[in-house]
């Protein structure tokens, strides 16, 4: 018959206390793919009842407060085997909605059983009258959020079981004839979509007119009232996780392939341009520190303004030694000219000019070497020469007749006064005053 009018939404109802889950059944087989009954003519449309007034939506219900989260278990366990579906049971009448329960402790997983085989789908019943959409209830309010609870510890997880084999996909079943449509005859092959026109204006729905037969199936009843809902199986419990499987050992490196050939090396690049010259540096020393050379050992080399290349060269041997030791000279005389702490030669020329200095007539009437112009040195000339000694003694131990500079005491020319002058100490290095009579060591320097 024609669709009743629609009544007016009622407001929505307080959502009730959840209740506690029950245990969910195992699943039973699916039968088999049932063949696909013929389709009936359809019914010219009924028209659509007015709309009713949505209701009022009501106040959200307050939310509870979370409970705590339990405890993590042990690492889980090995996944168990799947069992078998079971029986769908009949589906009844749908019962008032309860409130909600308080949600219950979620309890562990059950083993997950063997997914049966698909059933044969059943043939479809005839579908019953639509009853009038009750009132809606309005919406309760919404609850508080609870807190969250404390989380647990995280188990190990289970290894991973096998995947099964996927089963084979039955044939689909023969579409049944279709069944003449009221006066309509029956449809032809659906030709090549046309051009959409302009879309008309919507007229007013007609009223729903009464169901066609159905055809070859025979003419279709009044529908019968839907009946309830059955009461829907608990699920069966969930099975534990299986335990993770131990990850395969890494696979050993393969070889290291052979090194590629090497490529062509490339064009070398023009030269660049050459740089300017540098500054020529300052011509080396043709004598050096330690060379026999010029009647004596070479102890100083240097270049006068000019550039010429000058050195001082020290003698071979002690004029007056430690077993025959020199006086520098008579005491009270002064002699004017013979005070310069760096040049021996013109301390011995005016000494020698004075006359009766013993340590400088020594050197002067020195003929070593077949060299006439050997003089006192000055105390500096003694310390060039010990900052030169390792060299000059390596020279002087190596060189027939020669001797070594020894650690005494050496007569300077540089005269301090009319009593005193200076010597040079060789055990030490340092420079001394002594009285004019006391006797030293004298060995003799000429330059180049």
């Amino acid at each position: 018959g024609a669709n009743g009018v629609t009544g007016a939404t009622g407001s929505n109802g307080a959502t009730g206390v959840t209740g506690a889950a029950g245990v969910t059944g195992a699943n039973g087989v699916t039968g088999a793919v049932g063949a696909t009954g013929s389709n009936g003519a359809t019914g010219a449309n009924g028209i659509t009842g007015a709309t009713g007034p949505s209701g009022l939506d009501g106040l959200t219900g307050v939310t509870g407060p979370t409970g705590l989260v339990g405890p993590t278990g042990p690492g889980a366990g090995a996944t168990g085997a799947t069992g078998s579906n079971g029986a769908t049971g009949v589906t009844g009448a749908a019962g008032v909605t309860g409130a909600n329960g308080v949600t219950g402790a979620t309890g562990s997983n059950g083993a997950t059983g063997v997914t049966g085989a698909a059933g044969v789908t059943g043939a479809n019943g005839a579908t019953g009258v639509t009853g009038a959409a009750g009132a809606t209830g309005s919406n309760g309010a919404t609850g508080i959020t609870g807190s969250n609870g404390v989380t647990g510890a995280t188990g190990s997880n289970g290894a991973t079981g096998v995947t099964g084999a996927a089963g084979i996909t039955g044939s689909n079943g023969a579409t049944g004839a279709a069944g003449a449509t009221g006066a309509a005859g029956a449809t032809g092959v659906t030709g090549a979509a046309g051009v959409t026109g302009t879309a008309g204006a919507t007229g007013a729905a007609g009223a729903t007119g009464s169901n066609g037969a159905t055809g070859a199936a025979g003419a279709t009843g009044v529908a019968g009232v839907t009946g309830a809902n059955g009461v829907t199986g608990a699920n069966g419990a969930t099975g534990t996780a299986g335990a993770t499987g131990a990850a395969g050992a890494t696979g050993s490196n393969g070889a290291t392939g052979a090194a590629g050939a090497t490529g062509a090396a490339g064009v070398t690049g023009a030269n660049g341009a050459t740089g300017a010259a540098g500054v020529t540096g300052a011509p080396g020393f043709m004598h050096y520190p330690g060379e026999l050379f010029g009647g004596g050992v070479v102890f100083y080399v240097y270049r006068d303004a000019s550039g010429v290349e000058h050195g001082l060269i020290v003698d071979l041997t002690d004029l007056a030694d430690f077993f025959t030791p020199s006086q520098w000279g008579p005491t009270g005389v002064d002699i004017l000219g013979c005070e310069s702490v760096w040049y021996g030669e013109q301390n011995t020329f005016f000494a020698d000019l004075a006359g009766g200095i013993t340590a400088v007539d020594l050197c002067v009437n020195s003929s070593a070497g077949g060299q006439t112009d050997w003089y006192l040195p000055s105390v500096q000339e003694y310390a060039m020469i010990w900052n030169s000694l390792y060299a000059v003694n390596s020279t002087l131990r190596s060189t027939p007749a020669a001797i070594e500079i020894t650690p005494q005491v050496y007569w300077s020319s540089t005269e301090a006064d009319a009593d005193w002058s200076y010597s040079f100490n060789y055990s030490y290095g340092t420079i001394n005053m002594d009285f004019k009579s006391s006797s030293y060591a004298v060995r003799a320097v000429r330059k180049f």
